[in-house]
């Protein structure tokens, strides 16, 4: 009788045809979660963006000026913060701060991260549009956002208007929101 050992491991068809399994659904798979991870990149930018406008706005009517700084929005304001204008804040006002109004604080001077990599800027910006139409907007300023990450985001926000229509705008790897009209 001949050698009867039990046989062990896989023969190399075998392990071609797992492998030609396992690249099926790989191909199959990786287009599906790159497009989730770009969905949730798209959700937190846009969620951080309505969550700074909507806390602008509450700022707005506690205070009754447009904040400045995005420090303004989660810590208190004192006497030697500056307002949009660049105006510092009163005491009675600094006293009517009723926040934190952003659930995320920022230091002064410090970025917000974002989705992408973006870094959210402390400062908001007054910027007139269309230009020369009197028309003024306290913007949001999100640096290191490449082009097509800001056509995701713009898609999800604005429909898909472009790098100058809607409330978005984009040029040179800097996306600005117009966050609030200025009356």
């Amino acid at each position: 009788m001949g050698d009867m050992r039990a046989r062990r491991g896989f023969t190399l068809i075998e392990m071609l045809v797992i492998l030609a399994i396992m690249a099926a659904l790989a191909a199959v798979l990786l287009p599906t979660l790159t497009n989730q991870i770009q969905k949730s990149e798209v959700g937190r930018v846009t969620g951080d963006l309505t969550n700074l406008r909507t806390a602008m706005e509450a700022f707005l009517v506690d205070v009754h000026r447009y904040p400045g700084h995005v420090h303004d929005l989660g810590t208190p304001i004192t006497t030697t913060d500056t307002d949009a204008d660049t105006a510092a804040y009163p005491p009675g006002l600094v006293a009517r701060w009723d926040g934190p109004y952003l659930d995320r604080v920022v230091a002064a001077g410090d970025s917000l991260e974002t989705g992408f990599g973006g870094q959210i800027q402390d400062g908001f910006a007054k910027v007139e549009y269309p230009a020369a139409s009197g028309v003024f907007y306290l913007s949001v300023i999100v640096t290191e956002v490449s082009q097509s990450d800001f056509d995701r985001v713009d898609a999800g926000m604005d429909g898909g208007d472009g790098a100058t229509d809607g409330r978005l705008r984009w040029a040179a790897n800097t996306m600005r929101f117009l966050a609030l009209p200025i009356n």
